[in-house]
């Protein structure tokens, strides 16, 4: 599954904890509402802005993208076809937060000769201290550094974490000038990212927020290579219906990020559900942008060599060059024949000799792309023969700047030509040539990040669908590892339109054991609505999450750990409203006639001075749109515990329950408490990282604790 986040703003909200966890009704879209769902994708060159305008669909009560209703946030200028390595449209990913203010970015950077400008990809590796070994974000350690105080190293801090402001208030602006609601912001990320998620998307989230919290924006992270996935889903859905199983490389100058994922299409459907199989997302570095800077430790070793003919003032503006001449032909470079690099500034030197030349010999081309691919084509056929294992039908897409170079396209082309000479179903289509003829790829990342979010399923439909939640028990081992089964326990699921509800009983034992929700999208489709043993296999399955072993005392104070012993674990309630859901669990002790007569026994399972206790936790669902599937809310459920059922919590709360049961007799309708009581947590941001939910500091406060205001000499990108 995707290791993502998703941080949602504050609410206005009436209705307690229960309220404060479920959208209102009042904020739900009309039908024929006109909904804005953008997503950005800062690439290495260039930065694409994408905004997918969807509504209500009246006759089916399902969310569309309009006609026509994607708007790229496009900056046209007049070079823009000339010499430059982004398309028409695209806002490059440069600025110079180095020399002094003004500190440009986007075009007025990329147009700087005399300021030093870096990728604005490098800024979160360095402000979350993580080193990628990129040379852009070893400038930024060695300039922060070389300042003189704290506060210039603060105010260089204040200057990077502004760039990103820059980009997401032309989306604001132009939702606004359209009267469109912009209800989310995707940024998408690599997926070299996902193993660091944690610190990068914990520095990005609050600064998206900062900028769309006043609108009430929920701020959303994709993956690029399965936001990649969801565009060509999208666009050629006929052609991928012959595959189960697809796969997508994504070889970008700075990154490979892979995915691969099942397909499970349903009759007349033009979007599958993707189950992704643990481990089917992976990234690593490389690409052109690492070739091109191996290269120019090549031209800078020649230039050393002979500072006669290279002049030290001038070897910045002909490196420049050169590496300019590299990256247009670098595509149909080969390692045979030396390579010649030569630019002609003689009317910018004014100077008649200003012709300049550097010969890459064969083996220092091959040498240097060696070092910026391998790792990454190394990984990429890796998972091919491992997807091409399954049996399935396999379609590999091969997309991205990086996948233009003939050699990579041979080397992959190989591995499948061998998998279908041993008898596995493998295809490999190169987007840029063999599909998207018409549809500009550099934007099919953020466009299918938008898409998505736009069209994510409600948590109804997904269980309408066949899908459903089980138990998985994993044990301690002696070596400090864990054991679990092939198969875990059925806990909810809709059975001809039924909910089931089956109760599993379980023995909590300290910390041996370990309880994991986990889900099988398609489990009833493929009973076929037979009645069968109440087993999920873990191979079918993904994580939602590990349950919480602690409750909070009716007494007030910290939580305690759960009473160890038998108990019976039941699903009380779920509670839909569109993209979420509360998941309402029931635990119980399970005491047999001999240990109800065992006074010590029931000693150890007393809380709160009784045995026949009933404890209900809030287990929160949430859509997710580049997998259309269904995932934990994390951080709404960070913090939360077991709660005892029937007992009030916090001041005032009582006398807030009795008055919101009165107007609810009045109404006609039926007051149900959930979940655990007392202050809502901070605005969620979901994130899953192995199944488990992790402890983090509150974002919100992160937010809060930001300087006010962003530095003046920052230049617009209007």
């Amino acid at each position: 599954m995707l290791d993502v986040q998703e941080r949602r703003n504050k609410r206005t909200n009436i209705d307690g904890e229960r309220s404060e966890t479920l959208p209102l009704d009042d904020e739900e879209p009309k039908p024929g509402t006109l909904e804005g769902y953008a997503a950005i994708d800062p690439g290495s060159t260039g930065t694409r802005a994408v905004i997918a305008i969807a509504k209500i669909d009246e006759a089916t009560g399902k969310r569309i993208i309009v006609e026509n209703g994607i708007i790229r946030i496009q900056d046209f200028r007049e070079d823009d076809d000339r010499d430059r390595r982004t398309t028409r449209g695209e806002w490059p990913s440069k600025c110079c937060p180095f020399d002094g203010p003004p500190y440009y970015v986007g075009y007025e950077a990329d147009s700087q000769a005399k300021k030093r400008t870096i990728s604005i990809k490098a800024i979160p590796y360095f402000r979350t201290q993580d080193d990628d070994g990129h040379p852009f974000t070893r400038v930024l350690y060695e300039h922060s550094k070389s300042l003189r105080s704290e506060v210039e190293r603060q105010h260089f801090d204040l200057v990077l974490d502004s760039i990103f402001n820059e980009v997401v208030q032309r989306i604001i602006t132009t939702c606004r000038a359209s009267n469109i609601k912009l209800r989310s912001l995707a940024l998408c990320v690599p997926q070299t990212w996902s193993r660091r998620e944690t610190p990068i998307q914990e520095y990005l989230g609050p600064i998206l927020d900062r900028t769309v919290t006043i609108d009430g924006v929920e701020t959303t992270f994709a993956l690029e290579a399965q936001s990649q996935a969801q565009h060509l889903i999208k666009n050629y859905h006929r052609e991928l219906r012959s595959c189960d199983e697809l796969m997508v490389l994504d070889f970008g100058g700075h990154s490979m990020g892979g995915s691969y994922s099942d397909l499970h299409w349903s009759p007349g459907d033009v979007r599958p559900r993707i189950h992704a199989p643990p481990g089917s997302d992976f990234g690593v570095r490389g690409g052109y942008e690492l070739w091109e800077i191996g290269i120019g430790h090549c031209i800078d070793k020649t230039m050393k060599k002979n500072p006669k003919k290279y002049p030290h003032d001038r070897r910045h503006m002909i490196k420049a060059k050169l590496l300019e001449g590299f990256f247009n032909n670098k595509a149909r470079i080969n390692f045979e024949n030396p390579h010649r690099l030569h630019t002609d500034l003689v009317d910018h030197f004014k100077d008649p000799k200003a012709s300049f030349a550097v010969y890459i010999t064969a083996e220092q081309l091959k040498a240097e792309w060696e070092r910026a691919f391998r790792d990454a084509i190394n990984l990429a056929t890796r998972n091919i023969r491992l997807a091409a294992a399954t049996g399935r039908r396999l379609r590999v897409l091969l997309t991205g700047g990086s996948a233009n170079s003939q050699n990579l396209r041979g080397e992959i082309k190989n591995v499948c030509d061998e998998l279908r000479e041993q008898g596995f179903s493998v295809t490999l289509k190169v987007v840029a040539k063999d599909m998207d003829t018409v549809l500009a790829p550099v934007w099919s990342i953020a466009e299918g990040a938008a898409c998505c979010h736009a069209t994510a399923m409600d948590v109804d439909e997904f269980f309408d669908l066949g899908a459903a939640l089980g138990l998985q028990i994993r044990t301690a081992t002696a070596n400090g590892g864990e054991w679990a089964g092939d198969s875990g326990k059925l806990l909810f699921c809709k059975q001809n339109s039924v909910e089931r509800h089956p109760r599993v009983d379980i023995e909590i034992d300290g910390t041996k054991r370990k309880f994991r929700i986990i889900a099988d999208p398609f489990l009833m489709a493929s009973r076929e609505n037979v009645i069968s043993s109440d087993t999920i296999l873990v191979k079918d399955a993904y994580d939602i999450g590990d349950l919480e072993l602690g409750y909070l005392p009716s007494t007030g104070g910290d939580a305690l750990p759960i009473p160890n012993g038998r108990h019976t674990l039941e699903v009380a309630e779920v509670v839909c409203s569109r993209r979420e859901a509360i998941v309402v669990l029931r635990l119980k002790p399970n005491l047999s006639a001999r240990a109800r007569r065992s006074k010590r026994t029931l000693n150890k399972m007393v809380i709160d001075g009784h045995c026949d206790w009933s404890l209900l936790f809030d287990l929160l669902l949430t859509s997710c749109g580049p997998s259309n599937l269904v995932e934990l809310d994390i951080d709404r459920v960070r913090g939360r515990f077991w709660k005892l059922e029937g007992y009030v919590y916090g001041p005032r709360l009582a006398e807030q329950q009795h008055e919101r049961g009165r107007q609810q007799q009045q109404q006609g309708e039926v007051s149900v408490e959930l979940g655990t009581p007392g202050p809502s947590p901070p605005p969620a941001k979901r994130r899953r990282v192995d199944g488990r939910v992790s402890t983090r500091p509150d974002l919100q406060r992160d937010v809060d604790e930001l300087s006010s205001e962003w530095p003046d000499d920052i230049v617009d990108l209007s």
